[in-house]
Parts: structure tokens; C-alpha cells; sequence
């Protein structure tokens, strides 16, 4: 890599004011009123309870960085030293040990006007104990486990033990309990969990038969409730039974040579072919697909049959033979032959092996109509090899709605499966929506009261985020709380297993119809605070320079609250690794922790309607971690780059002035806020540019390499960077009103980074050289490589509104001191100065003396 360097990072200091003043903290803990917004760190395990000695490290040093709050993250997961537990017990009994270092480090973070954020549930392991059934200890996932705790009396019981335990709890070190302390801010309940969630992931068909049974109970009693007698529930409910009719698709058996009107398809670097043969089940006809270069998503290799006319709510039936030279999956839908190429509410998931097996779904039921569907097998794209389909029928026909035996009045109404929700009319499903999320809305508001009205907590609480559960369940707390990570790591065959993982060399600058911003715009709740309280774009990322300059910028166009990168550190030991440690952690990341910078709030609204009964109907084309949001109002995300976006839910009203949802943006290739601040351009494609430019704050993102940009008042120029033309640089007022009338400023200056001795692999796993090609799989697998971090030195000649005699230019050390005088030269009666990778620096101070 040109021009390269490394910084020990633990101690590099940026002289920046506090996002938060001091004397702000003080008038909100008067209770004066003000509005008061968070940039933060997430806090996590071992990292949630250090020393004495690293908590007053780390809390002046998140000071200086502008933190100034801190979540607590997984807490609940471990026994001490790494968690909260006391370790002789099961996970019951708090340890005093943890209690006393967290204590501390709040503490701590309090004097340096820093705030404090707990997480109640994230990742308890809930141990069996005399509390619990066996059957608990059946689900192996913590997450699934916790899942439990919205129906079942014993789990929530429990919670509210916790919640008793850490808030009663008084901090020798600030006199109060938790449930009084004005330095705590925000009590989260539950971390990324909802009932619908777990339904949609399928979590819900797995429970063990007393929890089963136990959910079971509930539904039938929701369902006498409502409906009384059987019989009303059956008309209600519009079951439906039609003998088998005509065979649908053409060449079913695969008898034409040309195999018409099948289509094989192959995009981007996958190759494959598809060919009639003899070798199907006793000699029948068959297709074979042969793959004999994968690509890098699983869509790449389909084949299908399109044109279908079908319809919704009626029952069909689908069968086929399929085999594969070798143990894979794949993946048969049916959907949208057409754009935006939708699901029509089939999509199943099918293990294949190396002899010919039969598979067959009656009582299909899709959510839509469509006269150009397609049958389609799919995701065939990651893995060569050869797959066999034979003998493939659709044919309508098949029972929707209630089975033989069930009965309203003998309580024997089966609980929906996630797998089999096919076989259920609409009103069904709207049923068991109703019923989960009123089951759903009964555990938030009981943890609510509990902590609110019986511990009496003087901190705002919320429940968890937007896509785990929807916007008019979180709309009932003070706070609505969304996540998103663009390119999270993907872990193929085991979760978590850090040798087997992958992320995608992919620019969000690139692609902005993808962009994390659009779904964490699109679940924003009318007159409520917003917060986003994970983001990250997880390294080895090449293009993770972008991350917080992407979030700080349309967080502030959106006026959003809260905003917390995830993570600032996992770990208990090893504060000064001087090289980054895993996907997430910022404490040692240059580049992340080099971007806390702020912008400024949109002028025009767009708000959305989304009442209950919306959000019933349309979980019928959802899916998990999406749930309910604009988006399925028909909101176009891509709006959320030019204005704000708000949801008004259950008993809000649209107010005056605020603009249609219905508008589509004026461009696609062009996003401009109507501040007229901030200019997301890739009208140059693979090359987009992301331009901040306000009176305290200046930066340009992405592919800003060979060229130079005038901005208002001042001009960047950018030599060619290590990542293909990859950078940013970002100017930022410390002192002074702007940059005209500016005394101080701070340059960053990042482009690529990575450990010293680290291997780049693509996925699957081959050595590869730097930088990686945009779009491919890349992993350091579990050789993260030594320190230091090699960060690139970026290469930028600045012009500033001041004159040559007025500015003084330093590099600045690694320890945010003045280091290397930057030499300054007149250009036509202004000041030019020029960013170098011989200063070995990320950061750049300007002084302006006089004008």
C-alpha cells in the first residue's frame, strides 16, 4: 500500500468541545428544560467493568472524543470477570465484585459529564434453578430462551428480579441507586427481541411441549374471547377446500430438449448449464444444472418458469424430485416474474442430497395475485456442482384454514407454525398477529410499570428496537430505538465461529437504494425521540472509513436523538492491543474513532400513517427484522436523503405542512438535502461522493481521489489513495462561529487501514492481495495480525478563506499534540496548505490568527 503508517491509537486525542456542555448536564440534572442529544459508545461484557485505574482512563478519554454516553451492553451473559453474575451461583446473584467496578466506572463517566445507558436483557443465559421447568434448558439459544419471557409467568418474574437487584442497588461512589441516579439515562428492556420476531424466524415451531402447550393456551383462550363459539370463528376464519385442477406450468417433465419455457439464469461471475436428461427417478425425465463457477450471492444461479397466472388465497399444491451431486441447499419460491421482484409468499428452504428425494407442499397459500409469477429455484450460485430437478407440478387444489379436529369450544385450535403458515386463509394469520402482538404488548407494558410505577425509576425507558417489534408497541415509551450495520459479518455454517465468517468488500457510498439510513429513517415515530443505539460498518471492511461520517451526517438531517456506534470495546483486559481486535470494537480503530463529527437537521417532514390495524395487515408480507415500517405504508426509502421521515402511529394526526409519503425522489443518482447541506452523488457509477457542507462542518466521502472540490468558502484537492480513489477528509470549526470567522479547526484525513501481518482471504478461502475487489467476500478468518494498525496517510492540498500570514498548520502527535509545522503558501490572496502521508498523522490542526 502508498503511502502508509501507524499511530498508537489509544492515546491520540482530538481537541474537540464536548458534544454536550457541562453546563447542559448540569441544567438537565436541575431539571431545567433543554434538549439534550447523545453520541455514544456501546459498552460490552468484560468491557462494561474495568479497573479503577482503566475507568478514569477511559472515561476522560471518551470526554475528549465528544462521547457523552455510554451503553451497557451484555452485562447479563457471563459470570464474573466478563459479566455480572457472581460465579458460584447460576445466573441469579449479582456479583458484589462486578457490582463495585460498574459502580465505578458510572461513576467515573458522571464526573466527565458523560451519561449512562443500561441494557436489562440482552444475553442471559436463564439457567434451569428451581424457577424453571426442564424444558427451558431444551432451547439451547440464549436469544430463543429469552423469547419465552413474553409469555411465560416464570421467565418475566425473573426479569423483574434483575431489574430489582441492579436498580435497587445504591453506588456508594454517587450516593444514589440506580433507579435515582440523574446520570443514568435511559433503561433499555429488552435488547433486539419480539414475539412476531421469534414467530417469523421460526423460532416459535421449535419450543419444547411445555412452553408449547403453555402458548397454546393462551391463543385458544385470545380466540374464545373473541369469537365464543366455533362456529363464528370458522366463518370468520373463510376455510376453504378445492379439488385438485389442471396441471399450471408448461413442460413440467422436462421432455423438451430446449427446455422451453424454463429459463436458466446466471449473473454477474457465475456460470452454469442446463440441460434435459434420462436420469431421473426410474429413468424419467430431468433437468440438470450444472454450476461450474460460483459467484458471490446465492441468486446468482436460478432457474424458473415465468408467466404464471395465480392467485391469492386459494390453495394449490406443489411437488418435484430433487437430488445434487453433493449435500447442499437451495431454495424454491414463488414470486413476482417482474419488478421489484417480490416474494408472493412462498419461499422454502430444501436440503438436498446425492439420491433423488420427493418433496411436495400442499395447501399452498400466496398473499397476492400476480398474472407474471414465477416458479423459481434459486440460490444455486455460491457453491459449484450439479443439481437434478424432475417431475415438477403446480396444480390448485388443497384445504386453507381449520383442520378436522380442531375445535373452538374444546380448546384444540393449533397454534400457527412459521412453516406451515401457507395453509392458512388471511384472516387466520391476522388473527395470530393480533393475538402475538397483544401478548407481545402485555410483557412490555408489565416490565414498563414494573420498572416506572413499582422501582419508581426517574430514567426514560424504551423497549427494544424497530424490526424486532413494530412502531406502535414502541411508540408506548418515551424513547424508539433502531439498529443497522451495513455489511454485518456473515457466518456461513456456525454463528459466531471466528474462523468461518466473511464481510463484503462493498462502499455504502455506492449504493445508496441499500443504505442503512433509508430503515432506520423509515421506523422514526412521530413526536418521539429517535435513537440508534447500535451502528457500525464491522471491519475488515475496506471502506470503513465511511461508517460514522454517513451516520452523523443523515442523523442530523433526520434530527434524530440518540446515536451510539457499536462497539467501543468487548474486552476486560487489553485496553492498548494498538491494533484492531474484531469486527466491531472502535477503541483501537483509527479510523472509526477519527470520525465523530456532527451536521445539521432537515427543513421539511414526511410523515407517514401506520395505526395498529395497518401494521396486522401487513405482517402478511413481512419478514423478521423488518416488521412494520414506512416502507409498508409505500413510502419510498430513498426520500429519507432529502427530508425528514416520521411514522404517525395509533392516535397521531399528520401534521399541518408536512409533505405527501406518496412524493418519489426527484433523482437517482443525485440526493440532495433540502438544507442543500449534504449532496449524495453516484450519478458516476462505483464512484459516489458523499458532500457535507455547512458553516461549522465540511467533508467529502468516498471516491473523492484525482479531484477537487469547492465547497463553500474553501476548496479540497485529493491526490489518488490506496482504495482505488477511496477517502475522506473532513474539516471541522473548534473555535468560532465558521469558517469564515473560524479561530481553530481539526482536519481528519482517512483512506485504508488494516493489522500489521494480517491475511485478506475471500470467501471461500483464498489468499488475495490489498486492496480487494469492490463486491468480493473477505475475511481475515482468525488471523487478525499484530500491531500496529497501518492506516494510510492521504495526500490533500487544502485552500481556506484566511490569508497566507493569518494560518498556522500542525500535524498533530499521537497524543492530539502539536507536532510538525505544515508549511503554508499564498494562492490568489487565500491560504493553501497541503495533508501528507510523510507527517504520519490522521489529524491536522489549523490556527487562525487574525484575518
Amino acid at each position: 500500500m502508498k503511502q502508509v503508517f501507524h499511530l498508537n491509537f489509544l492515546i491520540l486525542i482530538l481537541r474537540v468541545k464536548m458534544v454536550l456542555s457541562m453546563q447542559r448536564v448540569v441544567d438537565i440534572w436541575l431539571q431545567k428544560p433543554a434538549r439534550i442529544r447523545f453520541w455514544g459508545v456501546n459498552s460490552c461484557f468484560g468491557a462494561n467493568f474495568p479497573s479503577h485505574k482503566n475507568a478514569e482512563i477511559i472515561a476522560k478519554r471518551l470526554r475528549k472524543f465528544g462521547v457523552n454516553l455510554v451503553r451497557f451492553h451484555h452485562m447479563d451473559n457471563r459470570n464474573a470477570p466478563d459479566g455480572i453474575w457472581q460465579s458460584s451461583s447460576l445466573d441469579r446473584t449479582l456479583s458484589t465484585a462486578q457490582l463495585e467496578r460498574l459502580d465505578y466506572f458510572i461513576f467515573k463517566l458522571k464526573e466527565q459529564g458523560i451519561y449512562s445507558d443500561i441494557n436489562l436483557l440482552v444475553s442471559r443465559p436463564f439457567k434451569s434453578g428451581n424457577e424453571l421447568p426442564a424444558d427451558s434448558q431444551k432451547i439451547s439459544d440464549w436469544k430463543d430462551r429469552a423469547l419465552v419471557g413474553f409469555f411465560d409467568p416464570a421467565f418475566l418474574s425473573l426479569q423483574k428480579q434483575y431489574a430489582y437487584d441492579l436498580l435497587i442497588h445504591i453506588n456508594p461512589y454517587t450516593g444514589n441507586s440506580y433507579c435515582k441516579e440523574p446520570a443514568l439515562a435511559f433503561i433499555e428492556i429488552n435488547n433486539e427481541n419480539g414475539l412476531v420476531q421469534g414467530f417469523l424466524q421460526g423460532k416459535l415451531d421449535k419450543l419444547p411441549p411445555y412452553y408449547e402447550k403453555e402458548l397454546n393456551t393462551l391463543w385458544n383462550n385470545w380466540l374464545k374471547k373473541k369469537y365464543a363459539t366455533h362456529g363464528l370463528l370458522k366463518r370468520a376464519w373463510h376455510s376453504i377446500t378445492l379439488e385438485g385442477g389442471a396441471e399450471i406450468l408448461a413442460d413440467n417433465d422436462f421432455s423438451n430438449p430446449e427446455l422451453y419455457p424454463w429459463i436458466l439464469e446466471e449473473h454477474e461471475q457465475a456460470q452454469a448449464q442446463a440441460a434435459n436428461t434420462t436420469d431421473g427417478p426410474d429413468n424419467s425425465a430431468a433437468v440438470k444444472i450444472e454450476i461450474s463457477k460460483s459467484s458471490s450471492e446465492d441468486w446468482h444461479v436460478q432457474f424458473n418458469q415465468r408467466g404464471l397466472k395465480l392467485k391469492a388465497d386459494i390453495p394449490y399444491t406443489l411437488s418435484f424430485y430433487a437430488k445434487a451431486s453433493s449435500e447442499r441447499e437451495i431454495a424454491v419460491m414463488i414470486g413476482m416474474a417482474h419488478e421489484p421482484w417480490q416474494s408472493l409468499g412462498f419461499n422454502m428452504v430444501i436440503k438436498l442430497k446425492p439420491f433423488w428425494q420427493r418433496y411436495e407442499v400442499s395447501s399452498l397459500r400466496l398473499n397476492r395475485s400476480d398474472s407474471n409469477a414465477r416458479l423459481n429455484f434459486t440460490n444455486m450460485g455460491l457453491t459449484t456442482g450439479t443439481v437434478w430437478i424432475s417431475a415438477v407440478t403446480l396444480t390448485e387444489g388443497g384445504s386453507l384454514g381449520l383442520k378436522p379436529h380442531e375445535n373452538l369450544e374444546q380448546g384444540t385450535i393449533e397454534s400457527v407454525r412459521f412453516k406451515a403458515s401457507q395453509r392458512h386463509t388471511n384472516e387466520t394469520l391476522k388473527d395470530w398477529y393480533d393475538f402475538l402482538l397483544q401478548t407481545e404488548e402485555q410483557y412490555w407494558q408489565s416490565m414498563k410499570h414494573y420498572i416506572v410505577d413499582t422501582l419508581k425509576t426517574e430514567s426514560i425507558v424504551f423497549g427494544t428496537v424497530i424490526g424486532c417489534s413494530t412502531p406502535n408497541l414502541m411508540a408506548q415509551f418515551d424513547v424508539v430505538d433502531t439498529h443497522a450495520y451495513w455489511q454485518h459479518p456473515v457466518f456461513p455454517n456456525r454463528p459466531w465461529d471466528n474462523a468461518d465468517w466473511y464481510v463484503k468488500s462493498i462502499a455504502m457510498v455506492n449504493n445508496p437504494n441499500q443504505a442503512t439510513i433509508l430503515s432506520l429513517a423509515a421506523g422514526r415515530v412521530l413526536n418521539k425521540p429517535h435513537s440508534v443505539s447500535e451502528y457500525n460498518h464491522p471491519s475488515p471492511n475496506p471502506f470503513e472509513a465511511e461508517c460514522f461520517f454517513f451516520l452523523s451526517a443523515y442523523g442530523a438531517l433526520q434530527d434524530w436523538d440518540v446515536l451510539i456506534p457499536f462497539c467501543y470495546s468487548h474486552r476486560l483486559a487489553d485496553w492498548d492491543t494498538r491494533q484492531i481486535k474484531n469486527y466491531f470494537d472502535i477503541d483501537q480503530n483509527p479510523n472509526k474513532l477519527a470520525s465523530f463529527i456532527p451536521v445539521a437537521a432537515a427543513n421539511k417532514r414526511i410523515v407517514v400513517p401506520l395505526k395498529d390495524q395497518d401494521e396486522i395487515a401487513k405482517m402478511l408480507n413481512t419478514y423478521a427484522w423488518r416488521l412494520v415500517d414506512g416502507r409498508s405504508m409505500g413510502l419510498d426509502p430513498l426520500l429519507a436523503l432529502t427530508h425528514r421521515i416520521e411514522l404517525a402511529t395509533q392516535g397521531s394526526y399528520i401534521p399541518a405542512g408536512a409533505l405527501s409519503y406518496k412524493l418519489s425522489p426527484q433523482s437517482k443518482d443525485s440526493f440532495v438535502s433540502d438544507t442543500k447541506q449534504i449532496i449524495w452523488d453516484v450519478s458516476n457509477e462505483h464512484r459516489g461522493v458523499l458532500t457535507v457542507d455547512t458553516a461549522h462542518t465540511k467533508y467529502i466521502v468516498g471516491y473523492i481521489g484525482g479531484r477537487e472540490f469547492e465547497l463553500s468558502g474553501l476548496s479540497i484537492a485529493v491526490k489518488h489513495t490506496a482504495l482505488n480513489d477511496f477517502g475522506v477528509v473532513a474539516l471541522t470549526v473548534t473555535q468560532g462561529t465558521s469558517f469564515h470567522k473560524a479561530r481553530r479547526i481539526i482536519i481528519t484525513a482517512l483512506g485504508a487501514q488494516y493489522n500489521t501481518n494480517s491475511k485478506w482471504y475471500t470467501y471461500p478461502k483464498r489468499s488475495i492481495s490489498f486492496p480487494p475487489a469492490e463486491g468480493e467476500k473477505v475475511t481475515w478468518s482468525n488471523n487478525w495480525g499484530s500491531a500496529p494498525t497501518q492506516v494510510e496517510g492521504i495526500i490533500a492540498t487544502i485552500t481556506l478563506p484566511s490569508t497566507k500570514a493569518s494560518v498556522k498548520v500542525w500535524a498533530l502527535d499521537a497524543k492530539g499534540k502539536r507536532n510538525i509545522s505544515v508549511i503554508v503558501e499564498d494562492s490568489i490572496g487565500n491560504a493553501r496548505f497541503s495533508l501528507g502521508s510523510e507527517y504520519k498523522t490522521l489529524w491536522y490542526e489549523v490556527e487562525i490568527v487574525k484575518r
